[in-house]
């Protein structure tokens, strides 16, 4: 389990990440300003909402690729993923996380 907190460009708004790993699957949650549950396994097609303080928005997370790299002081999660609506990509997206001892 990862756990970090992130602040909306040009807001004071919080939102809570957790993510938690497990083997060939990478689930991110987050709390606050925004919300969602997004699950990625490769080559899956998830329908994520999105709930947003505009309202709640619906996408589709392809997942491409994850890679996933654990050392003796660190943990480093890759993942490649498109955003998709209507069956039209409308992003492509990179996740790239280093945890790292204190």
């Amino acid at each position: 389990f990862l756990i970090y907190n992130e602040e909306l460009e040009g807001t004071t708004q919080v939102t809570r990440n957790l993510v938690t790993v497990g083997i060939n699957e990478v689930v991110v949650s987050k709390s606050g300003a925004v919300g969602t549950r997004i699950e990625f396994a490769g080559g899956t097609l998830r329908d994520v909402e999105y709930d947003t303080g505009f309202g709640k928005i619906h996408v589709n997370v392809r997942t491409k690729n994850i890679m996933t790299l654990q050392e003796k002081h660190s943990l480093r999660i890759v993942i490649d993923y498109n955003l998709e609506m209507d069956g039209e990509v409308i992003s492509e997206c990179k996740i790239d996380i280093l945890a790292t001892d204190k």
